[in-house]
């Protein structure tokens, strides 16, 4: 069973990351670390999925900041980097650190913007829903977003 922890070393989690994300990420974490947590699913003593929850502009949005301020101003946080060991995928790990997340800030609604069509069916299962899509010079995002029921 995998455990849902605040990680207190984002080395751990960087080491997981495909080499593009971790080019993107690694040498601005020190600019970003204030405002964004590091949570990380660990199995066996290794971390296997994890992901960084922004409470400010992220790194990985191919869009203008604009968006970010947006969802941030409506209280939304930013859910980015979300990713699961290769040699651990089909094992609804990816869906497992969603639902801890969810769990952890169950009044908190998120957002997150994606670059691959393909995963709007894995966010779908979990909750998200497609807000918009962006279209920039070279790239296409969709913007989703979680928003949770009220009881």
């Amino acid at each position: 069973m995998a455990t849902f922890i605040r990680e207190k070393d984002p080395e751990r989690f960087f080491n997981i990351l495909p080499d593009d994300w971790r080019v993107e990420i690694e040498p601005v974490w020190g600019d970003h670390e204030s405002y964004a947590t590091i949570y990380s699913l660990y199995d066996d003593g290794q971390v296997v999925a994890g992901g960084i929850v922004f409470r400010k502009y992220a790194p990985d949005i191919m869009s203008n900041e604009s968006k970010s301020q947006k969802w941030m101003g409506r209280g939304y946080l930013y859910v980015g980097f979300l990713w699961v060991s290769p040699n651990r995928r089909n094992q609804n790990l990816g869906s497992i650190w969603l639902q801890c997340l969810k769990e952890k800030m169950p009044e908190r609604p998120f957002w997150l913007a994606i670059e691959e069509p393909t995963l709007e069916h894995f966010y779908s299962k979990n909750g998200f829903v497609l807000e918009e899509t962006i279209t920039g010079a070279n790239y296409i995002e969709w913007i989703m977003s979680y928003t949770p029921q009220a009881h």
